[in-house]
C-alpha cells in the first residue's frame, strides 16, 4: 500500500508556503523561497533548496514537490551535456534523489529511471512509487545496453515482487525480464545482473527460473557461457561469485542483496 496523499485547500497550502521553515525545525527558508530557488540558475540556491526539501520530506507541499522534480530533470539535461560531469555534479544528482525519494511522486519516475544504475536510493524510490513505475523499470531491464542500469532495474523488480502487489500478468512480465538475463537472450550484462536476476527468481518462486539457478549452481560451463568474454582473473571471480550465490539461494542460507530499507506505509 502506498502512503495517502494529503488533500489541502488552496488557502491552507498558501499559508504553508509562507511559514518559515525555522518555525518547523528546518533551515531558514520558506517553501515559496525554495520553489523560486529551484526555478533559478543559482546552483548554490538549488543546493540550499534541496537541503530544505530533504528536511521537510513528506511535509513538502505540491508546488515544492513539482519544482524539485523539474529541477532534477533539468540537472539531468545539464549533466548529459557535460564532457566530464565531475564529482560535484554527481553529488548534486544524489542530493535530488535523496530529497525526492521520500515523496513517492510519480512525476519523478523519469528522473529515477535515468539514474537507476546509481544505487539503492534510486531502487527504493522506484519500488515505493510502485505500479506507475513498473513499465519503465521493465523497459530498462529488457532494452537497456547498460549493465548497471539492468542490475538496478532487476533490484527494483525484486522489491516490487516482495511488496506483493503485481498482478499475474505483471508477474509474468517480470519473469520474462529475469529469464532474458538468465538465459543469455540479453546482451552480456555481467555477474551483478545475473546474481540480481537470480534474486528475482527467488522472489517469484518460479520453477522455470529455479531450474536455471540450479544449473548455474552446479554447472560451471553454463555460467561461463552466460558470462561470455575472455578468460581472465575478473571472469574467474565472477564465475565463482555467481555459483556461490546460486548455491546460497537454493539452500536458503543467503540473504538477497541489496536489503530493502525500512518502509513507512
Amino acid at each position: 500500500m502506498r502512503a495517502a496523499r494529503c488533500v489541502t485547500v488552496v488557502c491552507t497550502a498558501s499559508l504553508a508556503l509562507a511559514v518559515p521553515a525555522e518555525g518547523r525545525g528546518h533551515q531558514v527558508m520558506t517553501e515559496r523561497e525554495a520553489v523560486q530557488a529551484l526555478s533559478g540558475n543559482d546552483l548554490a540556491g538549488h543546493d540550499r533548496a534541496v537541503g530544505f526539501a530533504l528536511d521537510l520530506e513528506q511535509e513538502a507541499g505540491p508546488e515544492l514537490r513539482t519544482a524539485l522534480v523539474q529541477a532534477a530533470l533539468r540537472e539531468l539535461q545539464r549533466d548529459s551535456r557535460r564532457s566530464d560531469p565531475g564529482e560535484t555534479a554527481f553529488e548534486r544528482m544524489v542530493g535530488y534523489a535523496n530529497a525526492l525519494a521520500p515523496l513517492r511522486e510519480p512525476e519523478a519516475i523519469p528522473f529515477f529511471l535515468e539514474v537507476i544504475g546509481h544505487g539503492p536510493v534510486m531502487w527504493d524510490a522506484l519500488a515505493d512509487i510502485g505500479a506507475p513505475a513498473l513499465s519503465g523499470v521493465l523497459k530498462v531491464v529488457t532494452d537497456s545496453s547498460n549493465g548497471a542500469n539492468v542490475s538496478g532495474g532487476l533490484a527494483v523488480l525484486r522489491f516490487m515482487v516482495e511488496d506483493g502487489w503485481p498482478s499475474p500478468e505483471e508477474l509474468s512480465a517480470i519473469q520474462e525480464a529475469a529469464l532474458g538475463v538468465l538465459t543469455g537472450k540479453r546482451e552480456r550484462m555481467g555477474s551483478t545482473a545475473i546474481i540480481l536476476a537470480m534474486f528475482v527468481a527467488a522472489a517469484l518462486g518460479d520453477p522455470e527460473l529455479f531450474t536455471i539457478v540450479t544449473t548455474l549452481a552446479s554447472d560451471r560451463s553454463a555460467v561461463e557461457d552466460l558470462l561470455g568474454g575472455d578468460d581472465d582473473s575478473d571472469r574467474e571471480w565472477s564465475v565463482e561469485t555467481i555459483q556461490k550465490h546460486a548455491r546460497g539461494l537454493l539452500s536458503g542460507t543467503l540473504v538477497p542483496f541489496p536489503e530493502r530499507r525500512p518502509r513507512s506505509e
